[in-house]
């Protein structure tokens, strides 16, 4: 099942270029400004990084063989992974269980707001929890391996395996929507006023009320593991270091990035850049989508993904 491996080792979306004034910023140089990152991987593999430019690694000492996603959580990083494990930090550098993994089902995404955590993960396992120390699990219609949850118009969205998709107001009560695939969905967010997911056999859907959803034509069937948007465009990611971007979240395209072809699991937006990273230690910025500086991650682990942060000390 490529989506266990490919979701421990997922990937991440990638930026489309067209005529349009989107892609045509192209700098000599980057410069990073003072900004603060983590990026978490395999083998309990956690990095921070004050700029960017230079990464503090940290291995958490957990029997997780993967961090699969860290989010900010007020005053907190919170990472989830494999075996169950759910850990927090409040500087970045020191982690703590938040949990007695007394469960080993495998965690694979987690959302935040508004005081309410939800996780998902495999057998279409939902925990929720408003202190982070106490989870409840939630019962919803599908036994599907749920890999992506996230928060957006006003609701929470969660997807996965054989094209499950299920959306929910408070994190409690889940109700199935109607899916066009039967494909593996990595990763479904609201990006710039609609619903975009991507997933299995170069999956690309988008919706606009999360009830009501359009496929695609696929560019290529590799997987697809994350999808972003910013500076006015959509960047999509996956197998074998594939970059899609995209003007309109309609039609797309491939990017070259001259970077290893390694896949890509995660890719975010911040400031004015996207950040990427994925498999062997792959770690990257850029402005356009197109033109991509790879940043030495200190690692060949594999990460899985990428967080800008900002705690108050």
């Amino acid at each position: 099942m490529q989506k266990t491996v490919s979701l421990i080792s997922a990937g991440l979306l990638a930026l489309l270029l067209s005529s349009c004034a989107w892609f045509s910023v192209k700098p000599e140089k980057m410069s990073i400004s003072g900004d603060k990152y983590v990026v978490i991987g395999d083998k309990g593999w956690v990095s921070a990084s004050s700029r960017g430019e230079s990464w503090e690694s940290v291995v958490f000492p957990a029997e997780s063989a993967a961090f699969n996603q860290v989010v900010q959580a007020d005053e907190r990083l919170v990472a989830v992974g494999l075996n169950g494990v759910i850990a927090y930090s409040t500087n970045a550098s020191e982690w703590l269980r938040a949990n007695d993994n007394s469960h080993h089902v495998w965690l694979y995404d987690l959302a935040y707001t508004d005081k309410k955590y939800v996780a998902v993960g495999m057998g279409g396992t939902i925990l929720f929890s408003k202190n982070l120390m106490e989870w409840q699990w939630q019962v919803v219609p599908v036994h599907s391996w749920l890999s992506t949850v996230s928060y957006g118009n006003d609701q929470f969205i969660a997807a996965g395996a054989d094209g499950v998709i299920m959306t929910s107001v408070d994190g409690h009560k889940w109700s199935q929507e109607s899916s066009p695939t039967s494909n593996w969905i990595s990763q479904v967010a609201f990006l710039n006023g609609r619903y975009v997911a991507v997933g299995s056999q170069g999956l690309i859907m988008i919706s606009a009320d999360s009830h009501h959803w359009e496929s695609l034509p696929p560019i290529n069937h590799k997987w697809l593991y994350t999808v972003a948007y910013g500076n006015n465009g959509y960047l999509a990611g996956g197998e074998d270091g594939i970059l899609l971007t995209s003007v309109d979240g309609l039609k797309w395209q491939t990017v070259e990035t001259g970077l290893p072809k390694d896949s890509i699991h995660r890719i975010i937006f911040v400031g004015d850049k996207f950040w990427l990273v994925g498999n062997n230690g792959l770690l990257a910025y850029s402005i356009d989508g197109r033109a991509w500086w790879p940043v030495d991650s200190g690692t060949r682990s594999n990460l899985h993904s990428i967080i800008y942060y900002d705690l108050q000390q």
